[in-house]
């Protein structure tokens, strides 16, 4: 009886092995399929990758709909980083069945994010670093990004971008707080100005390029943060000399 008890646990063990193992080989395929189109992916045990995987796309990589769910199988993903790309309106859906809860950095550079992956990507609620760079994002993704209750650092940077000072004022005053903010080439009035001062949880802010701002004016941005909320923060204000 133990024999047979003995052998049964065995079969059961190398059932789970082969399973693994096709399951293995099924995301060596998709890796070895989004990397022949251009895409760089550095496994775990990669040189440099010991213990986390990252992916990138360039404007050379062929993306196709599909990649993303390819993407998010990725064993302990840390990075994902969309660069100069054409993003496909599948990945609005593509999202919903991904688990980001190890993504550590998720960036957009030159490459469009549409309000609805962002809104899908809000439901995270607590992210580490969010980088839309040059990434068009309006009004509608800023309000989608009012769902999230913090971000460790967010880039928001790049002259295509088109949210307005309402649509900024409405995400600052959401409550969701933020260490570190990046904003570059910001096109806001008065009332965006001021607004800066709404969120919560700042630690550094950098600036750059503020069309309708003096570094002087950037600068005092901790003055009234500290008025407001009784605490010092960073304020780095990079190239005004170039305007």
């Amino acid at each position: 009886m133990k024999k047979i008890i003995l052998i049964f646990n065995l079969l059961i063990v190398l059932n789970a092995c082969s399973a693994k193992q096709t399951s293995d080989v099924k995301t060596n395929s998709d890796v070895e399929d989004l990397r022949q189109r251009g895409y760089t992916i550095d496994l775990i045990g990669d040189k440099g990758s010991k213990t986390s995987s990252h992916m990138s796309s360039s404007k050379d990589t062929k993306i196709l709909s599909g990649d993303l769910t390819k993407i998010c199988k990725i064993e302990k993903l840390y990075s994902m980083r969309f660069e100069d790309s054409q993003i496909p309106n599948s990945f609005d859906n593509e999202i919903n069945n991904c688990d980001l809860s190890g993504l550590t950095l998720f960036r957009f550079f030159k490459s469009s994010v549409t309000p609805s992956l962002l809104c899908s990507f809000a439901k995270i609620k607590n992210f580490p670093h969010l980088s839309l760079m040059a990434a068009g994002v309006n009004d509608l993704g800023l309000d989608c990004l009012t769902e999230m209750q913090s971000i460790g650092v967010f880039d928001l940077t790049g002259a295509n971008n088109t949210y307005t000072d309402e649509g900024f004022c409405k995400f600052a005053q959401s409550g969701i707080k933020i260490k570190t903010l990046y904003m570059y080439d910001a096109n806001l009035t008065q009332k965006g100005y001021e607004c800066l001062a709404e969120i919560q949880g700042i630690e550094t802010m950098s600036f750059k390029r503020w069309k309708n701002f003096s570094k002087q004016e950037m600068s005092a941005v901790k003055d009234f943060y500290f008025k407001k909320h009784g605490k010092k923060i960073v304020i780095n204000v990079f190239e005004y000399d170039k305007l």
